[in-house]
């Protein structure tokens, strides 16, 4: 069975399991949307990007039951290279049970600076990446809006491209083809509301996951996370704000470090993804959002994030980044957004364009 059959399988899972919590809770109502949107983009390691997505939402008629959602994204780029995503989080037995699955896969181009908080330009290489990705946690309601449960992570990682003579051409073959499978546990609480376009309420999730040779991973090593988001509401904008922790240690694949920059989510914009990257890693970003004129908005942001190798070398390399961004909505139903940020991060000016609010 081939890993894109793998993808599809788990893609039409996703499905069946919105489909089925509509089915269950059908005695409440339930309207289903899907809103697609295209891909279109370019940067000199892909050239032209072209593809689309879509974003399903299931909303329920009683306003006690939590939205079902999943995101689908498929691109292919001028180089040959893809992503193929589905993300979904859909909720059963009204709202007692949580349940997230995202898997993706695709082949795509990075560069390595080596692991530290201060790395010189000097050591940067490109190499290309296949991997194959799934993620599953069943979460069950304790009281209100705090759930708990068990979670499961596997990634495996091939480096298909590489330069000669460099830091990734001198690792072992089995540095550079790595499977991580991890178990560990999720504690939530979310009080957040409004969809895909946050308004008010808070998110304080903790998480820990063990991945073990036991489990089919070739490294052995623990994730500790903490990611704090709040929201506020000002007449018609929001000010929000996102404080992200990860730490790691044992033997450590060089592709599961955290990372300061980035435009995934706990991610700072305004630093290329993987620029800097070690065991222990902080966060902090802030952003004004408020609309404009039609179904246009405009965002202020500013963050500051570091990595260290030690957690008693904190704030010896901070990084900060700010910018502003505008917004689209191609729908103003669930209240979808494109975005467009340009983030500055003292030297350099760094855009981005994607599908919903950045956290």
């Amino acid at each position: 069975m081939t890993k894109l059959s793998i993808i599809a399988m788990i893609i039409l899972l996703c499905v069946k399991v919105s489909a089925s919590t509509s089915d269950e809770q059908a005695t409440n109502g339930r309207a289903v949307k899907i809103v697609p949107f295209p891909i279109f983009a370019y940067s000199p390691d892909t050239r032209f990007v072209g593809g689309a997505g879509a974003i399903i939402n299931s909303t329920p008629e009683n306003q006690n039951l939590e939205e079902d959602n999943i995101k689908f994204m498929a691109f292919y780029t001028q180089n040959k290279q893809y992503k193929l995503l589905a993300e979904s989080k859909c909720y059963f037995l009204n709202n007692f049970l949580q349940v997230r699955c995202d898997t993706s896969t695709e082949k795509y181009p990075s560069e390595y600076y080596g692991i530290g908080p201060n790395t010189p330009i000097s050591m940067k290489e490109k190499y290309t990446y296949k991997d194959i990705s799934f993620f599953f946690t069943p979460l069950a309601k304790v009281i209100d809006t705090l759930y708990i449960g068990p979670v499961f992570d596997f990634t495996r990682y091939t480096v298909e491209k590489y330069e000669a003579g460099k830091e990734i051409d001198r690792m072992t073959a089995d540095s550079r083809l790595t499977k991580t499978s991890g178990i560990g546990g999720i504690i939530s609480y979310d009080t957040r509301k409004d969809g895909f376009y946050i308004y008010s309420g808070e998110l304080i999730e903790i998480s820990f996951i063990r991945y073990s040779e036991k489990m089919g991973s070739t490294c052995n090593f623990n994730k500790f996370s903490l990611n704090l988001k709040k929201y506020y509401k000002l007449y018609s904008s929001v000010i929000c704000g996102q404080i992200y922790t990860e730490i790691l240690n044992g033997d450590i694949p060089f592709f599961s470090y955290p990372t300061v920059g980035g435009d995934d989510i706990n991610q700072l914009r305004g630093y290329f993804k993987d620029r800097y990257i070690d065991k222990f890693l902080t966060n902090i970003q802030i952003e004004y959002r408020s609309p404009t004129i039609w179904r246009f908005g405009m965002v202020i942001f500013a963050g500051i994030g570091e990595v260290e190798h030690k957690f008693s070398e904190f704030t010896n390399h901070p990084r900060a980044a700010g910018g502003a961004g505008i917004r689209f909505m191609i729908d103003k139903e669930s209240k979808i957004n494109v975005r467009l940020d340009f983030a500055y991060n003292g030297n350099d000016v760094l855009t981005y364009f994607n599908i919903l609010e950045a956290f």
